[in-house]
């Protein structure tokens, strides 16, 4: 009997991580290409209702009665939750590809409570969170309260001129408030409880009262920067400089050192062959005419960018699309490949042909299907 009722709970639960798979993906558009590598850097399993559970617990509800997905970004996903009493919930679950574990939640957290609190911006409250996976939800989250409003973007062409110079002085006072506090640090803001090795406790200046600056200086601390640029290769295995820093210098040579450190571990007999190779060519890099040739490069660059302005709201740079357009968009670039080859001789067809043999590919499985 005991076999039997573990075999039932199993299958109840493999049910609902099936009934719960949309959550999980990225559904909010397709890619052109790689599109495979964005769906797996987007795709986050967690425990719904742990987070349904703790969600209405946050907020002294009983219990969540809905829960819907709002929207998906490049780095996270946002649902809203209803509780039995009316009340709402925003939570927050990072991608994979956000940023370094514990790190990006614990600073946004950090940073949006010091917003509110020091400098009265007026952001969403944050009622529970997580900054690791190991907990009922089984994932990182924040849950935080709904931002009440309507979106600007949907009434800022209905608005009047003087509707419009009153938002942008609420949005440039907004600025002046992140513009009036300094730290005698440069990284990102952490809770002074939450800090760990490499964060450094940090002086405060700027247009606040005494009590602020002492209740920012006990409450925050610097600590290591989370922008990708510093973390986009393995951090396991390389001593990357990210911070904090005293000076603004402190930062720029940072970026500088960490290629450094990146060239020295990946086989720089490699780096600087290839930089002979370019001190090989570097006597033809400069055409004899060079005005014609800067002209016609330059013609070349504008069209691309043209190309691509275009396309704005259609198909993003990197290749995104919006579901509903993602079959039109694979039929223009299909298109588009075949005029080019029909066009082209010789090196530069075979480099197109090889460049843009993915909208081959997908043009003949759409077909397929």
């Amino acid at each position: 009997m005991s076999m039997l009722a573990s075999a039932s709970a199993s299958a109840r639960s493999n049910s609902k991580t099936v009934q719960n798979e949309h959550f999980f993906r990225y559904t909010s558009g397709r890619w052109l290409w790689d599109e495979e590598k964005h769906f797996q850097e987007r795709y986050r399993k967690f425990n719904v209702e742990e987070l349904k559970r703790i969600g209405a617990e946050s907020i002294g509800a009983k219990s969540c009665v809905s829960i819907t997905k709002l929207d998906e970004g490049g780095y996270n996903k946002v649902f809203r939750l209803v509780m039995d009493n009316g009340s709402v919930d925003i939570a927050r679950i990072p991608c994979p590809n956000a940023g370094p574990p514990f790190k990006t939640t614990a600073s946004e957290v950090a940073t949006m409570d010091f917003a509110r609190t020091i400098l009265n911006i007026p952001v969403p409250k944050v009622h529970a969170w997580s900054a690791v996976s190991d907990n009922p939800v089984e994932a990182e989250y924040i849950l935080m309260e709904e931002a009440c409003g309507t979106s600007l973007g949907d009434v800022w062409e209905g608005m009047g001129i003087h509707s419009k110079a009153k938002i942008v002085n609420e949005i440039v006072s907004i600025e002046q408030k992140l513009l009036s506090v300094s730290f005698s640090r440069y990284g990102n803001i952490y809770f002074a409880k939450d800090s760990f090795p490499g964060c450094e406790k940090a002086e405060v200046s700027g247009d606040i009262s005494e009590e602020l600056k002492k209740e920012a200086e006990e409450r925050f601390t610097i600590g290591p920067v989370v922008e990708h640029v510093f973390w986009r290769r393995d951090p396991k295995s390389m001593q990357m400089e990210r911070g904090p820093w005293k000076t603004a210098d402190d930062y720029l040579n940072a970026l500088a050192n960490n290629q450094v450190i990146w060239l020295t571990q990946e086989s720089p007999d490699a780096h600087i062959a290839l930089y002979k190779k370019y001190l090989d060519i570097c006597p033809y890099i400069l055409p004899k005419n060079e005005r014609m040739d800067h002209m016609r490069d330059a013609e070349g660059f504008n069209e691309q960018a043209d190309f691509w302005d275009r396309l704005d709201g259609f198909i993003a740079r990197g290749g995104w699309t919006s579901n509903e357009r993602y079959e039109e968009a694979l039929e223009m670039f299909a298109s588009i490949r075949e005029e080019g080859l029909k066009q082209l001789t010789g090196e530069e067809k075979s480099d197109f042909e090889k460049q843009s043999r993915w909208a081959q590919r997908s043009a003949e499985k759409t077909d397929d299907s």
